[in-house]
């Protein structure tokens, strides 16, 4: 039975989320070989308007592949040396050989896969139709056309998660419900206790002092207000101690406000 054909369609934010893994690395790696650039790696889907013939692979594993355009050396080299051409000395074709092995270092970390010595990979290169799922970043470079890193849908699905039905998405899993009580249980709530105004003559405020003792109109038979957050009444409690601390009582018989947030 023949299999069904498989169709993929990343949505933008899909491809700036794949881009995103790779952008930390090319920053790192052009700041360590001093290569100028003008930005972030731009992501797009990959069609044989890029070009078919000219690909070398990058890195790979399990069917997850990547490749780089085979004029990679030569951007290089530009970036480098400021050369128009390949490297003639055998020293600068070292440099740049070490630059392209370490880009493909940098790709293969960046996407979990394993980095390839460079050999020619066109016959492997993904059928470039715009919903096979293949994509292609260009990465730009001062001064010239930028460096273009291909990646098959395999290793795009690979980052970005598929559900059973086929369409793409990037959502994380969510979180179980669970009862509101429960969420909420360690939410810190702040209580104020809260006691019978005094009130005071203004001759007797005047001649306040350290030590004087004020008395409330507040008898001790009766229960304090617990107040929380914006001034509501939350409960009654009798105020007392535990330890070396004071304490409040709720007051029995009360009902919690129910509305209290």
């Amino acid at each position: 039975m023949a299999q069904p054909l498989q169709l993929y369609g990343w949505s933008t934010r899909q491809l700036e989320a794949v881009a995103g893994l790779l952008t930390p690395a090319w920053d790192a790696w052009c700041a360590a070989w001093g290569i100028a650039h003008t930005g972030p790696p731009a992501c797009e889907p990959f069609t044989a308007q890029h070009g078919m013939a000219s690909w070398t692979m990058a890195a790979g594993l399990d069917g997850r592949n990547a490749w780089l355009h085979e004029t990679s050396s030569a951007q290089l080299g530009r970036s480098l040396f400021g050369l128009q051409n390949e490297p003639r000395t055998a020293a600068a074709r070292e440099v740049v050989q070490a630059c392209l092995d370490d880009l493909r270092r940098m790709v293969s970390e960046a996407l979990a896969l394993v980095a390839s010595s460079g050999a020619a990979a066109v016959d492997t290169l993904p059928a470039a139709g715009r919903w096979d799922g293949s994509v292609i970043f260009a990465f730009p470079l001062t001064g010239q056309s930028p460096l273009q890193l291909v990646l098959n849908a395999a290793c795009v699905a690979g980052l970005v998660p598929i559900k059973a039905n086929g369409v793409a998405t990037l959502e994380a899993p969510r979180a179980k419900l669970i009862a509101l009580e429960t969420a909420l249980a360690g939410q810190a709530l702040r209580l104020t206790i809260e006691l019978n105004a005094c009130e005071l003559d203004l001759g007797t405020l005047r001649e306040l002092d350290v030590g004087d003792v004020l008395p409330l109109k507040h008898a001790l038979e009766t229960p304090a207000r617990v107040l929380g957050d914006g001034g509501r009444h939350v409960c009654d409690a009798y105020l007392g101690r535990t330890g070396s601390r004071k304490a409040a009582e709720l007051a029995r018989g009360i009902t919690i406000d129910e509305e209290m947030p």
